[in-house]
């Protein structure tokens, strides 16, 4: 009986001892469980707080993104205005020509010379000498593809300058031929028609002319009694004024890309032309010992503008009674000298560095491959014309 007892209790013990291990079993699940839900809330946490923490950097971002439209905003309203202020400027300008043209017009149909004014200090009218040089290209069998014309009235002067383009004698054309028609016919414009503004001499003179070729154009009119002088320039020729030895005003060259300048042609001869409606103009207010000059690039791809003002102030001051011929002369022999010089760092080399030009832009010109730069004058059509007040 006693056996039978200790079994009975050794089998109730199991029994415990089980029921022990399944308890174990259940609280170890239990607390997995648990477990299982802190690292759930815990992500959670970490997510909100990400969440959070993006949240303030869209925030950030749009404050941000609000500022740069309210910058570029800014900007616009900016730009618009000084639009505004350029086109108000303009139909100003625009308007004043047409006032000055109309009274030229009026006064030339009645045969008047306007009154001369007198400046501040009641000097007489001023005088204009004028003075011009024109050197061909030593390789054009044609002559010089430039042309230029220079007219004049008792109480004005107008002055043109034509640069044909050279690559039509490629295909067997005279490159100057249509230089010299459109500066014929636009001499013209202002004998014939009696046009006083450069744009419409310009416009005139290219409807006129009817030959094969292209070239650059710049014209100016100089009315004595006003001392204005008006501008229209489309190309790479230009104009300068000097005034105290020192360039106060230039025009700048008009170009598609680097040595491809605006240029007219006739259309109706198979030729590509860009329009004289294009041109650049300008007005200068000319005084006594001014100097303007009007050249193709040949002088200013050639001569710094620097020493173009030094030479006229020098050789005008060397001399009182100097000859403008003699002074364009030399102009054009500095830019003929720099223009056979191949180791000199001409301003149309130093333009060909600065625009990266793969090859050589012109056969003259030596690429110094050391350096990575061009070097050398440029041998062209050399044109001046040097117009002196006095």
């Amino acid at each position: 009986a006693k056996i039978e007892t200790v079994a009975e209790v050794e089998k109730e013990v199991k029994e415990e001892i089980k029921t022990v291990a399944e308890v174990e079993k259940q609280m170890e699940k239990e607390v997995k469980v648990e477990e299982d839900k802190r690292v759930e809330i815990e992500t959670m946490a970490e997510v909100e707080k990400e969440v959070e923490k993006e949240m303030e950097e869209e925030m950030e971002t749009e404050e941000e993104v609000e500022a740069e439209i309210k910058a570029v905003a800014e900007v616009e309203k900016e730009v618009k205005v000084e639009a505004v202020k350029e086109f108000e400027k303009e139909v100003v300008m625009a308007m004043e020509t047409e006032a000055e043209i109309q009274i030229e017009n009026s006064q030339a149909e009645q045969g008047k010379v306007p009154t001369a004014k007198k400046d501040v200090e009641g000097e007489e009218p001023m005088v204009v000498r004028v003075g011009s040089i024109c050197i061909p290209h030593p390789g054009h069998k044609n002559g010089s593809e430039d042309a230029f014309f220079i007219s004049s009235t008792k109480d004005s002067f107008t002055f043109g300058v034509f640069d044909g383009v050279g690559g039509w004698s490629s295909e067997g054309v005279d490159s100057g031929e249509y230089s010299r028609e459109l500066a014929a016919q636009c001499k013209a414009a202002r004998e014939v028609q009696g046009m006083v503004d450069p744009g419409e001499m310009l416009q005139l003179g290219h409807q006129k002319t009817q030959v094969l070729g292209s070239c650059t154009a710049c014209l100016v009119h100089v009315n004595m009694s006003t001392r204005l002088a008006r501008i229209a320039n489309l190309g790479d020729s230009g104009v300068m004024l000097i005034r105290g030895g020192v360039v106060v005003q230039a025009t700048p060259p008009l170009q598609h890309q680097f040595n491809f300048p605006y240029q007219l042609g006739c259309a109706a001869k198979g030729a590509q032309t860009d329009s004289p409606e294009q041109a650049d103009q300008f007005k200068a207010t000319l005084q006594k010992g001014d100097v303007l000059l009007l050249a193709t690039d040949g002088l200013f791809d050639n001569c710094y503008a620097e020493e173009i003002a030094g030479t006229i102030t020098d050789f005008m001051n060397a001399d009182s009674t100097y000859e403008v011929e003699e002074l364009a002369a030399e102009l054009g022999k500095r830019a003929l000298d720099h223009a056979n010089d191949p180791t000199y760092n001409s301003p149309f080399a130093k333009a060909a560095t600065a625009n990266e030009v793969k090859e050589n832009p012109m056969s003259w010109i030596s690429k110094m491959v050391k350096t990575n730069r061009y070097v050398g004058g440029k041998v062209d059509d050399i044109t001046a014309i040097v117009c002196c007040i006095e």
